[in-house]
């Protein structure tokens, strides 16, 4: 028996609550415990009872909070059901963070595959497909069972599932041939059969980012896409009855998924979330008022959007059911069965009630005398004690502690079965993580964040590389580095004598044509530039690309002695090395009031190594927005000035400024650190003292704008100089910032880091540290690309308002800015109270109007982009952007960032004009922030923004017309070049690649790998086949994802690895002549020659050497075809071997 479930059924007011609803005297209502006991109480009562239950909350953010604490009670028998925003309106693109887990959620119940379950009110009362057709589209395959590959794939359409190419996120599928991967959501791996005709050979599940094979299984379920499901005479009916010419096309588009929260109601296949569980379960509903009172208010928004959806024709009064009241909701529950938590004013007649007293323990924060002292009091008062250990090294911990100080623990976990006496103490692993006393029940439950220091949560996401610039597509400019800038049309498969190969087609000008062989795809790169110019297309057989290359070579010298120079000073001068941690540090670090993150943590660790060593420390700090990056920047702050050195804090922004000013003051109000701020709010006179107090050592902390980077700022000891929002400032105030001291450590914190920062951390230039994971409780944008809809605009400012919230409403033209304040006004009428603010503003009059908006005497900031950085206002969780096309990828994504910075679900409403026709640069904008709505996503949008826009900022305006007539790749190679000859280094990829020339068939054809951009990628995985156990690798994952190879496929492989060979042994070029093979090498001092001729001579083979410009061994043999490559393959090993 559960310890908890021992302990909680001894208290009488429990028992009588399972004995009030054993007897169907029901309603019950219980209060006193408190909001954190609902689950465990819950918990109890169920198992008293012998059944499932559901509890019932009010908010998501509750109801996450109760899944969490059953996940700890019920393990993976939880479910926790979301909410399913409902799209009224025309919707492009929607990141829809919550389908997979609400999908999934419905399976399981469905299923009966659980045994307690959370939601939220608003998640239970919209309509979705009935449990019996839900359960009834379920695709069973199990292996050597016959199925039909089209029938199974019209089916998947059908369940909402996406066909592509590769199978990468949940609700694709893919068929090459008879392979078909299937990514369900009920599945944390994607899934791939392999067909013998009809019948299922194999079922394996696979990795997405590697597509690799990682377990077999005999039989999978493959659960439905989408909640609006239809059969073809519903969806025929639909067309029938559909008049709007939109929705008309999504639907015989098959993309009416969109468009379903509109007409749903109106088949038979629409029910009530919460019909889904069976009417036997325990339901408990947790602050009935609160539940009664957000449903109330959900349900009157949805009747009138569906009013003005009925005046548009745009839906039908029988289709006004897809959100139900809560009347709905209680009418299905059975009354016998419900327990009321937290009574208040009953919405629910009750038949009795119970009331129990709880309180919240208390919070040790690393006091373990009062720790100690605590648990003897609780032993003295013959108390149970419990505490919930969530890792091991706690436990261990916890447990010498005990020991140490004369006491006996017992460790159990959760689900173990034990007599749980008075007085004694047990640690419980993976316990309950709550805590709380009752001397009347004779309890008290410590959870270990109350005994320690606040513990980091969550894993870290790996987020996997994207490579960008391997997404070739025809028609895309591309570079070859001999040729130059021409135009990609494919991969064209061509025979010369009866050898056939793959050969990469591109034109150049004058309609010349380029066939370039697979084996050296490595000499041809995606273009990117500056998007603003199409790039000149290089000529054949000329001089103008070999004169064009010199030309940019010329031109970044100077900009590479630069940055050497700059850097190896930071190298070779020594810093500062910081002593380490104090005492007063740990107390700072404990005083955070939230859970810090594992890359916190690990990020703070990175940063205080490098302040401890005397290397000079110029480190990228790169989180998403709100990921928690200036509370690192703090406790480096607070480090620095523990060891007596000042600090700059530099913002781009004014308001940034003075917000983290306020920060600052706040978080250090208990240590005497001096903290001044110095921008335009402050005048001359004050900023003249803070002068002078930098100067003179009395001010330990300087915050401020670009003001702080004067000539007339002197410091006293400047020790640490961080740079927030880095990717705001230009060249020339970057180049201040790094001249401002060289002794000086620097951090620069960055959400979306701009191309050149992120090629110099690559490069190894700077050190980067990244946090990848966001902090708990916080909630992915809920992000919409739409057209602009002044109805839905309206409802979407009403919605926040009524939720106590503000919003964000972005117009980035200020001449018209006015207009459009009237034009709010007249739509909202005298409901919200909007202000108004832009850069172009008088400085105090905009200070004051963000102010106010802060103090919430505002609903709607009308603004400009000003928002982008400087404005953190937690209240605010809806962001409006009109005319999104004009703006850049980055700035779209960092203002989203302003929302969201709250434990509320914020929205962002990404809008252009209705019937604009918007240009190529402007919809790949909007696809990717559709694409990347996920948190962590600021390095993929800087790595696209770069794909997008160009890098014509990559180093400043003087070298955007160098890259623009060599593209960012070969750009950045020059550039790497030349910083390597001025540090003596060998320049990477100087020595010419191998080319190996064989009269052997090789190449990949479409009935193998049908996709062109799969075929490609694969082509590159090859040409890095230089060991025989790659070889293997690379040949078993083949046979994985697409069947067995065909010989001419494996023939590449062979050939990749033979060129990679040779290629160490610094052979040039490999060529087949009629009776043997010619092996050239470009130095006639090559350290390998001897080598190869010594095993040549071993083995008794006829060579003959040569030498003019180059040096020659012609090989003599007889072998043909696949044996000749074999024979080439084992003279190159030995001759490494011998190496």
């Amino acid at each position: 028996m559960n310890p908890f479930i021992q302990v909680f059924s001894d208290i009488p007011q429990l028992v009588g609550i399972a004995d009030c609803i054993a007897l169907k005297q029901t309603p019950v209502g219980l209060s006193g415990p408190g909001n954190s006991l609902c689950p465990l109480i819950s918990y109890v009562t169920a198992s008293l009872l012998s059944r499932k239950l559901l509890i019932i909350t009010h908010s998501r953010t509750s109801a996450l909070s109760i899944y969490q604490n059953l996940i700890s009670l019920y393990g993976d028998d939880a479910v926790y059901i979301p909410i399913r925003e409902l799209m009224l309106y025309d919707i492009d693109a929607y990141s829809g963070n919550d389908k997979q887990s609400r999908l999934n959620a419905l399976y399981r119940i469905a299923s009966n595959n659980f045994k307690a379950a959370v939601a939220c009110t608003e998640a239970l009362t919209v309509g979705t497909v009935s449990k019996e057709v839900f359960l009834k589209s379920l695709i069973r395959l199990e292996k050597n069972s016959q199925y039909d590959m089209e029938t199974l794939s019209n089916k998947l359409l059908r369940l909402g599932y996406i066909r592509k190419a590769l199978v990468e996120e949940k609700g694709h599928f893919s068929i090459r041939g008879g392979i078909v991967d299937i990514f369900s959501t009920n599945y944390d791996n994607p899934v791939r059969l392999e067909f013998i005709g009809d019948e299922i050979d194999s079922i394996r599940f696979f990795d997405a980012d590697t597509q690799r094979s990682v377990k077999d299984t005999k039989d999978i379920v493959v659960i439905p896409y989408s909640e609006f499901l239809l059969s073809e005479d519903q969806e025929n009916m639909l067309k029938a009855k559909i008049t709007d010419t939109w929705d008309l096309q999504q639907l015989s588009n098959n993309d009416h998924f969109k468009i379903m929260d509109r007409y749903y109601a109106l088949t038979d296949n629409c029910q009530m979330t919460c019909s889904y569980f069976d009417i036997d379960v325990l339901t408990v509903i947790h602050n009935d008022v609160r539940c009664h009172t957000v449903a109330d208010t959900v349900y009157k928004e949805y009747a009138n959007s569906c009013i003005s959806l009925l005046q548009k024709k745009k839906t039908y009064s029988d289709a006004c059911h897809m959100q139900k009241d809560i009347y709905s909701l209680y009418s299905y529950l059975k009354p016998e069965l419900v327990l009321i938590y937290e009574k208040s004013n009953y919405s629910i007649p009750l038949y009795r009630d119970f009331d129990i007293k709880f309180e919240e323990a208390s919070s040790y924060r690393g006091d373990m005398e009062q720790f100690l002292n605590d648990i003897a009091e609780y032993r003295a008062a013959n108390m149970r004690i419990f505490i919930s250990s969530d890792r091991k090294k706690h436990t261990d911990y916890l447990k010498g502690f005990f020991e140490d100080n004369g006491y006996i623990v017992h460790i159990i976990n959760s689900h173990e079965d034990c007599s749980i006496l008075p007085k004694r103490i047990y640690i419980i692993e993976d316990g309950y993580n709550e805590s709380f006393v009752s001397k009347e029940a004779k309890i008290a439950c410590i959870s270990v964040s109350r005994i320690f220091r606040k513990n980091a949560k969550g894993k870290t996401k790996q987020i996997k590389d994207t490579d960008f610039f391997a997404q070739i597509q025809p028609n895309d400019y591309v570079v070859h580095d001999h040729h130059g800038i021409g135009i990609y049309l494919g991969v064209e498969k061509i025979e010369i004598e009866g050898i056939i190969k793959d050969y990469i087609k591109i034109a150049y000008r004058n309609n010349d044509m380029l066939y370039v062989p697979v084996s050296k795809m490595d000499l041809v790169q995606k273009y990117v530039g500056t998007s603003d110019r199409t790039p000149r297309i290089t000529g054949l057989g000329g001089h103008d690309w070999e004169k064009q290359k010199s030309k940019v070579r010329k031109a970044v010298q100077d900009i590479a002695r630069e940055l050497i120079e700059l850097y190896s000073k930071r190298n070779s001068v020594k810093g500062h090395a910081f002593h380490e941690d104090t005492p007063w540090q740990v107390s700072f670090e404990n005083e955070f009031s939230y859970e810090e993150t594992e890359d916190q943590i690990k990020c703070v660790d990175e940063i205080k190594s490098d302040m401890e060593s005397t290397k000079v420390m110029d480190r990228l700090l790169c989180g998403d927005v709100g990921y928690g990056k200036t509370e690192v920047a703090l406790r480096a702050v607070f480090k620095a000035v523990m060891d007596g050195k000042q600090v700059a804090f530099l913002a781009p922004t004014t308001m940034l400024a003075l917000q983290h000013y306020n920060n600052f003051k706040e978080r250090m109000k208990n240590y005497p650190i001096n903290i001044d701020l110095m921008c335009r709010l402050r005048d001359k006179k004050v900023q003249q003292k803070t002068v002078e107090d930098l100067k003179n050592g009395k001010v330990d902390v300087v915050v401020g704008t670009h003001r702080i980077l004067e000539k007339d700022i002197f410091y006293k000891d400047l020790g640490l100089l961080v740079v927030d929002e880095e990717q705001r400032f230009g060249v020339a105030q970057k180049e201040k910032i790094k001249m401002l001291k060289p002794t000086v450590d620097v951090l620069s914190l960055t959400a979306t880091p701009i191309p050149r920062t992120m090629h110099m951390a690559l490069s190894g230039i700077r050190d980067v540290s990244t946090i990848y994971d966001p902090p708990e409780k916080r909630f992915p944008v809920q992000t919409y690309v739409m057209e602009y809809d002044p109805e839905f605009i309206k409802e979407a400012i009403l919605r926040e308002k009524d939720r106590k919230g503000q919003i964000f409403y972005l117009y980035n033209r200020v001449m018209d800015m006015e207009n459009k304040f009237y034009h709010l006004k007249t739509l909202l009428k005298d409901e919200v109270r909007i202000c108004m603010a832009h850069g172009q503003m008088p400085e105090k009059q905009f200070e004051n109007t963000i102010i106010k908006f802060i103090n919430y005497e505002y609903d709607v900031l009308l603004c400009t982009t000003i928002i982008e950085a400087g404005i953190d206002i937690s209240n605010a969780n809806t962001l409006i952007i009109e005319d999104a096309d004009k703006l850049g990828l980055a700035q779209l994504y960092q203002i989203k960032g302003r929302v969201g910075r709250s434990d509320k679900v914020a929205y962002a409403y990404i809008t252009y004009k209705r019937g604009k026709e918007l240009t190529e640069e402007a919809t790949k904008r909007l696809e990717t922030i559709k694409e990347y709505t996920e948190f962590g996503s600021g390095i993929k949008i800087a790595m696209k923004d770069l794909e997008i826009r160009g890098g014509g900022d990559l180093l400043g305006a003087s070298q955007s017309g160098h890259m623009q007539g060599v593209g960012y790749d070969m750009y950045v190679r020059i550039l790497s070049e030349e910083i390597a000859n001025l540090k003596g280094e060998k320049v990477q990829g100087a020595t010419a690649q191998t080319n190996v020339d064989l009269d052997i068939s090789a190449y990949i054809d479409k009935s193998y790998i049908n996709d062109d951009l799969s075929r490609l990628k694969m082509y590159k995985r090859i040409a890095l086949v230089a060991s025989l156990s790659e070889k293997s690798d690379i040949i078993d994952e083949m046979i994985d994802r697409y069947g067995e190879p065909p010989l001419h496929v494996v023939n590449i492989i062979d050939v990749a690895y033979a060129k990679n060979l040779a290629s160490k042994l610094g052979v040039a070029e490999i060529t087949q002549i009629k009776k043997g093979i010619i092996i050239t090498y470009e130095q006639h001092e090559s350290a390998h020659f001897r080598n190869l001729t010594d095993v040549l001579d071993k083995g008794h083979h006829k060579y003959m050497v040569k030498m003019t410009d180059t040096l020659k061994i012609r090989v003599d043999t007889n072998e043909k075809g696949e044996n000749m490559l074999t024979f080439l393959t084992k003279i190159l090993e030995k001759a490494l071997a011998a190496k």
